[in-house]
């Protein structure tokens, strides 16, 4: 078991839409990921493009494979989803 956090785009012109989800070991770490992405929008005005990580952490389940590479391959033991999908 391991949880999701999602990473969403936004800009001036269209509503928010997901760029992906980050995966972590824990729900301690996903809010810790949360906190240091958001941490570099600290710009005094609101840009036309941004990205940011905005939720809950989300339960998530993973089989082996993607355990692993989530341990072998993750920084910090994080890695994006779409990198696990391909190990069903």
């Amino acid at each position: 078991m391991a949880v999701k956090i999602e990473v969403v785009e936004r800009d001036s012109f269209s509503g928010p839409a997901t760029l992906g989800w980050m995966v972590c070991l824990t729900e301690e770490d996903a809010l810790a990921f949360k906190d240091e992405y958001n941490a570099k929008n600290n710009l005094p005005t609101v840009p036309e493009y941004y990205t940011v990580v905005e939720g809950k952490p989300i339960p998530i389940e993973l089989n082996i494979y993607q355990l692993l590479k989530l341990k072998k391959d993750g920084k910090k033991n994080r890695i994006w989803l779409s990198k696990l999908e391909s190990l069903q």
